[in-house]
């Protein structure tokens, strides 16, 4: 296939984008991904040169070779797991699967002649701007906890203090007790195929218990 040239205009636009992530993204990271954050500037700028600009926003991303479950097996696996933070905060998630499947999905949009995704059956409508990178399947931390024990075969009754869990893991902490439900419109909308679409199939693949 053929890619448009890459001009002089490109590249200062790729270097407004990387002043961008420098000097705005990095000191407002916390604030803008509670709020899927991207300049309308850069989208006009984007669209006036011919580009497609898709800002992901993923949930907690499940795999099964650490990450955010890999911190949270070993209480599990001793009977001692629970709810991290409030039972009734949502916990939006998706499988690395799919999380890796949208952003090729968003690479296909872009470039429909691209074989490789083509073949893939990454064929549908296009996507652009923020994009909501989650399973479809909204559940909340409770239920969370719930499947993961069952899973595992192991009760997960307990829970953890926000503040505790914020305390012993630091930063991390944020990305395991999120509060807001988010749904995959877009993603759906445009016809993307999620392999792992429900949470305890999800986990199952992760932890090779199918």
């Amino acid at each position: 296939m053929a890619f448009p040239p890459w001009t002089e205009e490109h590249e200062a636009f790729r270097d407004m984008v990387r002043r961008f992530a420098r000097e705005e993204i990095r000191p407002n990271a916390e604030q803008w991904q509670e709020e899927a954050y991207f300049p309308d500037e850069l989208f006009r700028k984007a669209g006036e040169l011919g580009l497609q600009v898709v800002s992901m926003r993923f949930g907690v991303v499940l795999s099964g070779r650490g990450g955010a479950l890999g911190r949270m097996l070993p209480p599990f696996k001793l009977g001692l797991g629970g709810s991290l933070g409030s039972r009734e905060s949502w916990f939006p998630w998706i499988h690395e699967d799919d999380a890796v499947g949208l952003l090729l999905f968003a690479l296909h949009s872009a470039f429909p002649d691209l074989a490789e995704l083509a073949h893939a059956g990454m064929r549908g409508d296009p996507l652009s701007g923020p994009v909501n990178a989650v399973a479809p399947e909204a559940v909340r931390m409770g239920e969370f906890a719930a499947t993961l024990g069952r899973v595992l075969r192991r009760p997960a009754r307990l829970g953890v203090p926000a503040w505790a869990l914020r305390l012993a893991l630091g930063e991390l902490a944020d990305g395991l007790v999120p509060g807001q439900k988010v749904v995959p419109e877009k993603a759906l909308a445009a016809g993307y195929r999620f392999r792992h679409p429900r949470l305890e199939g999800a986990l199952r693949a992760c932890l090779g218990r199918e």
